[in-house]
């Protein structure tokens, strides 16, 4: 084994050796006892080893992101508020469900009272389950039929 052959595999498989191939592993232990310096390619892949096991890659950078959270919400607009917008949403929540009952309740005596009120020729079967008993008893609908006129 050589070093490009350890980078290739660190690349490949990560830096912990335990985790490559087994005919390699032993060749690779064998390498860095021989050549410490080489210990340099392992610690090279670490930080994405520890990264693509959802650990930390490296120190936190906790000063450098806050600064650049700050420098970005500095730097948007801030929100317009309109004055009158928290007085329609209060309105609109408890206006809505307030109304919704006298409105059915108009709307049931439209068609309880007025609309039958409304109908021009009252014919039999007009109220209802009414026009099947006119049909059962052999009743005409709407009156009788006009005799034809001869031309």
């Amino acid at each position: 084994m050589n070093e490009a052959e350890l980078s290739r595999l660190a690349e490949a498989f990560g830096a912990e050796i335990a985790r490559w191939p087994a005919k390699e592993r032993e060749a690779a232990r064998t390498y860095l006892r021989a050549h410490p310096e080489a210990e340099a390619v392992l610690t090279r892949e670490r930080p994405l080893d520890a990264l693509l096991r959802g650990g930390a890659a490296g120190p936190p950078l906790g000063d450098e992101v806050e600064a650049l959270q700050r420098r970005i919400l500095e730097s948007l607009d801030p929100p317009r508020v309109v004055p009158w917008q928290g007085l329609v949403q209060r309105w609109r929540d408890w206006l809505v469900p307030a109304l919704a009952l006298p409105a059915a309740a108009c709307l049931g005596f439209v068609a309880v009272e007025i609309w039958p009120a409304l109908d021009p020729l009252p014919v039999a079967g007009s109220e209802p389950g009414g026009l099947l008993l006119a049909l059962d008893q052999g009743l005409p609908t709407l009156g009788p039929l006009p005799e034809r006129v001869p031309q």
